[in-house]
Formats: C-alpha cells, structure tokens, sequence
C-alpha cells in the first residue's frame, strides 16, 4: 500500500541519498479502497518529501492485476495517480501512465 511506503521513505530511502525513485503503486489501495483522496494525499506526501530532498520521482502505474476490469472504482486509482503526476511535474516527478 501507498501508506505503507510513504512510511518507508523517511527510514530507508532518504538515507541512502538517491538521485531517482521508481515508485510504482495502487493495486493493494485499490484493491483494499482506502479511499481516492486518501490515495492521492499519500502519494503527494511522498512525492513532496521526496522531492524536497532533490530526489526526482517517477510514478509508475500498478501493475497488472488480472481482475481489475471487475472492481468498481479501480481505474478512478490509475486517474488519481496520473492527477498527482500531473500536479508534481514542476517538482522533478514524473508519471508513467500507460
């Protein structure tokens, strides 16, 4: 999950001093609905503490889950991280979104 990553970028990412971040999530926050704006909150707490430390960031979308074309709300997820992607972009981060 997002929240559970977001927790993990202050205590193992920043240490490390990277230059770029791979982040790609979603389908356990969808899969689990933690709800869209607790999703896009999450992922722009991380980009903004990522970036904020000279970390670019590139969101990629979630990966393939075979029954997502059954869940309600699953492609409302993809959109939120594209919405964050496209708010983050002055920011060094970059969305990849098929």
């Amino acid at each position: 999950m997002a929240s559970h990553m977001l927790a993990r970028i202050a205590a193992d990412v920043l240490s490390q001093k990277p230059t770029l971040v791979i982040w790609q999530t979603g389908v356990t926050d969808a899969i689990s609905d933690v709800g869209l704006t607790n999703f896009s909150n999450t992922l722009r707490r991380g980009t903004d503490e990522l970036t904020s430390n000279d970390i670019d960031v590139i969101l990629i979308d979630m990966q393939y889950y075979p029954r997502a074309e059954y869940m309600a709300g699953y492609r409302d997820y993809l959109n939120a991280m594209r919405g964050v992607g496209k708010e983050t972009t002055s920011r060094s981060c970059i969305a990849l979104i098929s």
